[in-house]
């Protein structure tokens, strides 16, 4: 009887033990999250824009994630485009942006936002040939959809969305082009209505001292936790000693 009294003690003991251990280490990684929140809106924050351009492959590459200190920057790359989508319901207004994807040689693709598209279908006609030179804001891929899924359209501006529609390696984020030039005269180029190439905002919500307070908190609940065995064994043994004196 005293064998089986155990067992069942131990057993208590061991789930207990277990979920301190997982309740603990969910505060904690959540700390450790709120923390890089923290750290993300701190860095997203100090990036000024910068006006001097830089070759693209400076501050990104294909099949890598967009670093803070690359969103803004104003770059320079050349290739061909190779698709073109319409991305509707962007900022300005709800306007419908032309979106092209420019292979750039030897490297891979990235998504352009090449200008207003004012009518409500694109032809091939529409795009540029040939190498074309574009100049414009490295901007961070879009997390909210803006329009309902529709052939020929992208409901967000994101790479991760095409990746069925090319073998070639992408970049994260696009690119607002600020100029395209060409070899020879195109009227695809020519009488494209440019995007206000706005420097992006922060993407992450909040300030930095709420995230702070938050990891604190997370942090204080995985202390407590924690302290929690602990704290049963100080009150049992305070009651076995309150009956011995009794």
């Amino acid at each position: 009887m005293k064998a089986s009294t155990k067992k069942s003690d131990l057993g208590e003991v061991i789930l207990f033990a277990i979920a301190v251990i997982v309740l603990s280490g969910s505060f904690i990684r959540l700390g450790l999250w709120q923390l890089d929140r923290a750290h993300d809106l701190k860095r997203v924050q100090s990036v000024k824009p910068n006006s001097t351009v830089i070759n693209l492959l400076d501050v990104a590459q294909p099949g890598s994630n967009l670093s803070g200190s690359s969103v803004n920057r104003i770059v320079r790359f050349s290739g061909r485009y190779v698709a073109q989508y319409l991305a509707p319901h962007q900022a300005n207004g709800g306007q419908t942006w032309r979106v092209a994807l420019m292979e750039i040689p030897d490297i891979g693709a990235i998504l352009v936002a090449r200008g207003v598209q004012e009518s409500k279908t694109i032809s091939q006609s529409d795009l540029p040939s040939g190498v074309i030179e574009v100049v414009g804001r490295l901007m961070p891929r879009q997390f909210d959809d803006r329009a309902p899924t529709t052939e020929g359209s992208l409901v967000r501006i994101d790479s991760s969305l095409i990746v069925g529609d090319t073998d070639l390696a992408l970049f994260d984020g696009f690119v607002i082009a600020q100029s395209e030039k060409s070899q020879e005269s195109d009227s695809a180029i020519e009488s494209m209505k440019r995007i206000d190439a706005s420097p992006a905002k922060p993407t992450v919500p909040g300030f930095y001292w709420q995230h702070i307070a938050y990891v604190a908190i997370w942090w204080l609940a995985a202390g407590v936790v924690l302290f929690l065995p602990f704290y049963q064994r100080i009150r049992k043994r305070e009651q076995e000693e309150g009956l011995t004196h009794e």
